[in-house]
């Protein structure tokens, strides 16, 4: 595991879930914060009460950002789930200039 990481950098390593319950993005998760502490982690989940969330709690170097319960989809069609984690991640990458990111979607809905 992470044997692409270079000596001397600083990671953000960011975790998308919609339930935070999957084997395989907690196991990544829990070793990630064991073996290498020093990393930044940023976990999005549509479930509040995930395992991923409960992980990240707590942990100096994790921000946990569970997104409102309504976009929990429990269905296999998972809309609301991805919908909700495709806006929150184009928010999170536009998060220095927001304000001029939501003028140009809403210019971009009105024409």
């Amino acid at each position: 595991m992470c044997h692409f990481l270079l000596p001397n950098r600083r990671y953000l390593w960011v975790s998308f879930s919609r339930s935070g319950e999957s084997p395989e993005a907690v196991a990544v998760l829990e070793n990630a914060l064991r073996e290498h502490p020093e990393i930044k982690h940023l976990v999005v989940c549509c479930n509040k009460e995930g395992r991923l969330l409960k992980i990240g709690a707590g942990k100096p170097h994790a921000l946990c950002m569970p997104l409102a319960g309504a976009t929990h989809d429990r269905g296999l069609a998972m809309t609301s789930s991805f919908s909700s984690m495709l806006v929150c991640g184009q928010c999170l990458a536009h998060i220095c200039t927001l304000p001029e990111y939501a003028s140009a979607l809403q210019q971009l809905i009105a024409a």
